[in-house]
């Protein structure tokens, strides 16, 4: 009887055991900080003479839940800090499915799709300030809460009408600055470089980036 009882009492704690373990387990189906991903560097971009969005800024959220499993259907949103300079052209590209201009800090969201991903080119241009934050100036948001931040860079520098001479001229301005202007660090490694003078050059070549969001731009 006495072993029985044993195996009875082992059994039951087992039983307790799981149960609890369950109960503190992280649920499926919520973007997990460790298995989603997002990007380090966010490029805000022009559009090209057809109104599309330059795909150069394309990048790219995945949500994975805690069993790595992909998360469809799920919201996302970035948020540009005031510090960034950043501002948007009123109308978006799917897959941006909403937006705010709101000051000081406009959003663009949408929905991951069947791979749990989501990736925009977000159109918009600087608005004159030139800021630097070791925190990044973009947020992730997810369902959960924040999920981390990027740094942002912006190719039409002057007056959200495209790539020209007068934002090559304000890229010269940050480079001379003492500490450089993340607004023009394209490769994200936080200086005002050459290679970031070459990047710049490429988008402006491309022509994908020469028109900017003329009257349809945030206030």
């Amino acid at each position: 009887m006495r072993i029985r009882h044993r195996v009875l009492a082992c059994a039951l704690v087992s039983a307790l055991t799981l149960i609890v373990a369950s109960s503190f387990a992280a649920p499926t189906g919520v973007p997990s900080p460790l298995n989603s991903k997002i990007p380090k560097l966010i490029w805000i971009v022009g559009r090209s003479s057809a109104g599309l969005a330059d795909t150069a800024g394309r990048f790219r959220v995945v949500y994975r839940d805690v069993a790595n499993n992909p998360i469809p259907n799920a919201l996302i949103r970035v948020e540009f800090l005031a510090a960034a300079g950043v501002r948007l052209c009123s109308a978006q590209e799917a897959p941006v499915s909403a937006m705010d201009c709101g000051a000081p800090n406009p959003w663009v969201e949408g929905l991951t799709g069947p791979d749990g991903s989501w990736s925009p080119s977000v159109s918009g241009c600087s608005n004159g300030t030139v800021g630097l934050s070791p925190d990044g100036l973009a947020r992730f948001h997810a369902p959960i809460g924040l999920l981390g931040s990027a740094r942002v860079a912006i190719l039409d520098l002057t007056g959200c009408n495209g790539m020209g001479a007068n934002d090559l001229s304000s890229w010269l301005i940050d480079f001379g600055a003492a500490n450089g202007a993340q607004r023009s660090d394209y490769d994200g490694n936080g200086t005002v470089g050459a290679n970031d003078l070459s990047l710049w050059l490429n988008a402006f070549g491309s022509m994908q980036s020469a028109e900017g969001c003329g009257l349809a731009v945030c206030p």
